[in-house]
């Protein structure tokens, strides 16, 4: 298939950020899995962390769990009113545009599109906190 490869290094990275986490951290591995699959396991979920966008929306309204939200500094500095835009759920917690790092690169989509790296990884661990503590 001409997605293995893109599979195996989500994958890849998958394991790596389940190796760094403490060991009791509970996580689920979606990757790969069929839709039911993928949904089934949603029903589990009481925090989420991802980019501001698409997948959080989906996170949100499928799992009505809270979350933490990352993405380069423009749209952590201009939070738009469609990633609040959903039927149930709560609005995600933004990572201070302080925790990341802009890795600008040539795109007609916009410095909101660029890449970036997280920095602060204190930041994402009290807020993905609060998120946990608020649905406990």
């Amino acid at each position: 298939s001409s997605y293995l490869p893109r599979i195996q290094a989500e994958m890849a990275e998958a394991a790596a950020i389940r190796d760094a986490l403490p060991p009791h951290a509970v996580v689920d591995n979606l990757i790969g899995l069929s839709m039911r699959e993928s949904i089934g396991a949603l029903r589990s979920v009481r925090g989420y962390l991802a980019h501001v966008g698409t997948l959080q929306h989906k996170l949100a309204l499928f799992s009505g769990a809270g979350g933490v939200v990352h993405g380069p500094t423009p749209q952590l500095r201009g939070i738009e009113s469609g990633p609040f835009q959903s039927e149930v759920g709560e609005a995600p917690r933004y990572l201070p545009p302080e925790a990341v790092a802009d890795a600008p690169m040539d795109t007609a989509r916009g410095e909101r599109f660029h890449s970036y790296r997280i920095t602060d990884m204190e930041a994402v661990a009290g807020l993905m906190q609060a998120v946990l503590d608020d649905t406990a």
